[in-house]
């Protein structure tokens, strides 16, 4: 009872103003702790946002020294490359001119070639007119050829039966033809054959004469053919005609002397 009455005397002392002021100072007191717990979330709000940016920052930062460097070296890269267009851009143009060089040479190439074409088939043209004539000329070859070996045949056969007519009738033969031992001899022609242009002279292997010598046919003083030895005999020799002043002209009696070293000197003139 005492209790309560000292609390309705403590309330009596306290008046209604006071308790607006401890009300006010209260909310003012709630107000405030509430504005600095939100601007401390604010400023640890804010210290994550610059946290985050200065790391951002540095990224960057780094990103922009990688693309720096990077661009340093696409530079240097398209430096290169413009130094190597410029190098192939002349050699393009070195390359350009030879090729029209080339081209030019081309151009003469074919021209020749054309020329060349032109003077083939000429060529082959005057070919074909050659071997015509070459075997035409081989066809008058055969022809002279087995014309020759005729000529052999019937030489040889004449030379065979002179032979024969010289071993039966060379004693008189002798007789006739050989120089008398009390006058100076005559070397001269016995006999002539124009057809197979030989002859049969007076001097044979006794006078010296060999095969293959040289001699000269003389009519007043006068050469007027030479003769090839072809056969020796003891007292008279074969030869072949080898040049004639004209043709025909060698006749029998004709006189004959040495005319080369391969007739001794001491063979009888007149």
């Amino acid at each position: 009872m005492a209790l309560k009455t000292k609390g309705n005397l403590l309330f009596r002392k306290i008046n209604l103003p006071s308790l607006v002021v401890l009300a006010v100072a209260v909310s003012s007191l709630v107000y405030f702790l509430s504005l600095k717990e939100k601007e401390r979330a604010v400023r640890l709000k804010l210290q994550d946002n610059l946290n985050n940016v200065t790391r951002e920052k540095i990224i960057l930062e780094d990103e922009l020294k990688k693309t720096n460097a990077e661009k340093t070296m696409f530079e240097e890269t398209i430096s290169k490359l413009k130094v190597k267009m410029e190098e192939l851009t002349k050699t393009l143009d070195s390359e350009k001119d030879k090729g029209q060089e080339l081209s030019d040479k081309l151009k003469e190439k074919e021209k020749e070639t054309v020329k060349l074409k032109s003077e083939l088939s000429s060529l082959k043209n005057e070919k074909g007119v050659m071997e015509s004539k070459i075997a035409e000329a081989e066809g008058k070859i055969r022809n002279l050829e087995a014309s020759l070996s005729q000529l052999q045949s019937v030489r040889l056969e004449l030379e065979r039966k002179l032979d024969n007519i010289m071993s039966k009738r060379l004693e008189v033969e002798l007789e006739k033809v050989v120089v008398k031992p009390s006058s100076p001899g005559i070397a001269r022609i016995l006999a002539v054959n124009h057809s197979y242009e030989f002859v049969v002279i007076n001097l044979g292997r006794q006078h010296g004469i060999e095969v293959g010598g040289i001699m000269g046919v003389y009519r007043r003083g006068g050469l007027i053919a030479k003769i090839k030895i072809e056969k020796v005999y003891d007292m008279m020799s074969v030869a072949d005609i080898i040049f004639e002043a004209s043709k025909g002209i060698v006749r029998e009696e004709d006189m004959v002397k040495p005319i080369s070293s391969d007739v001794p000197a001491s063979i009888l003139s007149p």
